[in-house]
């Protein structure tokens, strides 16, 4: 199990938590001490046996778990998790879509779809059998499966972008349980 942080910049925030909890029980100190004025605490406390200190700890220490969560957040946690991988075949849908070709990531979104999933079949076990396929209006299956990485990445690297704006989902999905290719029909 590794964690891995994309905005590692963001965790300098953490440093805030220990003068968070010294702000706590100095503002309870610092309230403590004006209300005594008004009550007795240590005879509220031996009669009903309440401590001054416990009675919003637990509130205090979710507001730390969700000041933890949230600088995490920021920074972009990433945890990775070492699993057996199964005995299936994978099918890569790539959208090949006028979408795709929209600038609002680092390239564009089609260039990291088809970088991510040839990490993806990188990262697969050798003998693992997987497809690629792309869709836009229609669906084009691009390699069969086969066990080949090299094959995979080369259909990848071939896929180009359409100038059609329509994705046919249905197709796709319905596509994608189809044996091989020999089978497939395309419209």
């Amino acid at each position: 199990m590794n964690f891995d942080f994309s905005n590692p910049q963001y965790l300098y925030f953490l440093f805030v938590i220990p003068f968070t909890i010294l702000f706590y029980f100095y503002s309870i100190r610092a309230s403590g001490g004006k209300s005594i004025k008004f009550a007795n605490f240590d005879a509220i406390a031996r009669i009903k046996g309440v401590d001054i200190y416990s009675r919003n700890i637990n509130v205090f220490l979710l507001d730390l778990f969700i000041i933890i969560l949230v600088v995490f957040s920021l920074a972009g946690c990433n945890l990775y998790i070492d699993r057996p991988s199964s005995s299936y075949s994978y099918l890569i849908a790539i959208d090949a879509s006028e979408s795709m070709g929209a600038t609002d990531l680092v390239s564009n979104r089609f260039e990291i779809a088809k970088n991510t999933s040839i990490n993806f079949i990188n990262a697969l076990p050798d003998g693992t059998n997987a497809g690629v396929l792309s869709f836009a209006e229609n669906s084009i299956l691009e390699q069969d499966l086969t066990n080949s990485k090299q094959d995979l990445v080369n259909s990848i690297k071939h896929i180009s972008l359409t100038s059609v704006g329509g994705t046919d989902v249905f197709e796709v999905i319905s596509l994608s349980h189809l044996p091989s290719k020999d089978t497939a029909s395309f419209s």
